[in-house]
């Protein structure tokens, strides 16, 4: 019987799929942390915000 770990059994399979988890949620992170800098910065990044701000401000109205 494979040991178990918070009631999860540590067998090969799911060694690899929980390494392919890390993996994917690192690469997503990367990923956001790309973006973020990139529509947050230079010109863009004020096209950007400006078009957030416009949006949240009408939903904001509409809300009301």
């Amino acid at each position: 019987m494979a040991q178990k770990i918070m009631g999860i059994e540590m067998t090969g399979r799911n060694i690899l799929i929980a390494v392919a988890f890390m993996v994917a949620t690192y690469i997503a992170i990367r990923l956001v942390g790309t973006f973020a800098i990139v529509l947050t910065t230079g010109l863009l990044g004020f096209v950007v915000s400006a078009v957030v701000g416009f949006l949240l401000f009408a939903a904001y109205m509409r809300g009301r």
